[in-house]
């Protein structure tokens, strides 16, 4: 019988194209949802005119790229929540922080 070695806490992540995966799609889609329904209540308004239309599409596209490039992440593998996480629990407990991931005491 043969012994294999198996390494611990394999992660696999699915993914689109490099940096974009299912985290990032259902933030894409959630932000063009949101944006349909911010243009929707803005084209209720009684107001008319060309710069009204670029406000429609800046409506549009605001919620859907916030949303993209809040979770995109980069070559190191962080995005920009998970790196306000991170600055969030340097903040309130830094000698924690950095004994957890710097190993320092």
């Amino acid at each position: 019988m043969r012994t294999y070695l198996m390494p611990r806490a394999v992660r696999t992540r699915f993914e689109f194209s490099p940096g974009f995966g299912l985290p990032e799609l259902v933030a894409v889609v959630a932000g063009g949802v949101l944006g349909l329904v911010l243009q929707w209540a803005w084209s209720a308004l009684p107001l008319h005119g060309p710069a009204l239309f670029g406000c429609r599409v800046f409506l549009f596209s605001l919620p859907l790229a916030s949303g993209f490039m809040l979770l995109r992440q980069d070559a190191t593998g962080a995005s920009l929540y998970g790196r306000l996480r991170a600055a969030r629990a340097f903040i309130s407990r830094p000698r924690r922080y950095l004994f957890r991931y710097r190993g320092w005491s």
